[in-house]
């Protein structure tokens, strides 16, 4: 998000854990490494937000990571859009989401 100049971003993810490190950092201290490593990049932002989200609402953005992990996948998806494969998934979580507003 920083490469693409972005000042007010919002990051959503499943591990409530972390994210709950980043902002009460008293009650994760085994935590701190990362959190802080997370702190550090968060600063560059003028606004920031780390939302939790339920699996289902975020099983794109999974697929999308599992296939720069194991598939070596490493082109920009925000710069190219998604990859026609994962257009069924989108849609899906589309509606998902409609339904938990």
């Amino acid at each position: 998000m920083r490469s693409l100049r972005y000042q007010k971003v919002s990051f959503s993810s499943t591990f409530d854990d972390l994210f709950e490190a980043v902002v009460k950092p008293w009650l994760w201290p085994a935590l701190q490494y990362e959190a802080s490593d997370l702190r550090k990049e968060l600063q560059v932002f003028v606004q920031w937000e780390l939302k939790v989200e339920a699996l289902a609402s975020v099983r794109c953005a999974s697929f999308i990571a599992q296939s720069v992990v194991n598939l070596g996948l490493t082109q920009s998806y925000v710069d190219s859009g998604h990859l026609r494969w994962l257009d069924k998934f989108f849609v899906n979580e589309r509606s998902i989401s409609c339904q938990l507003e």
